[in-house]
């Protein structure tokens, strides 16, 4: 019998891996970052993000707002 790997027996088990489920959007970030933030993570497997990785994603979020806001002072500076 070949063995199972540790995904397999939480899948099976019905453990929190069975259901894995998109992170919400902090409550850090404003209305137009949170926007972004659902973009990029509806836009990866469910259980692509883990926790460690939040703090750069709403560093992300928040430089993409920054940038357009950037981009619309002066649109020839960025063409």
């Amino acid at each position: 019998m070949p063995r199972k790997s540790m995904d397999d027996l939480i899948l099976q088990q019905g453990g929190l891996a069975a259901m894995p489920q998109r992170p919400e959007a902090p409550h850090e970030l404003g209305d137009e970052a949170a926007a972004e933030w659902r973009k990029i993570v509806k836009c990866m497997p469910p259980q692509h993000f883990i926790r460690a990785n939040y703090p750069i994603l709403v560093q992300l979020c928040r430089h993409i707002i920054e940038a357009r806001k950037v981009a619309q002072l002066d649109p020839g500076l960025f063409q």
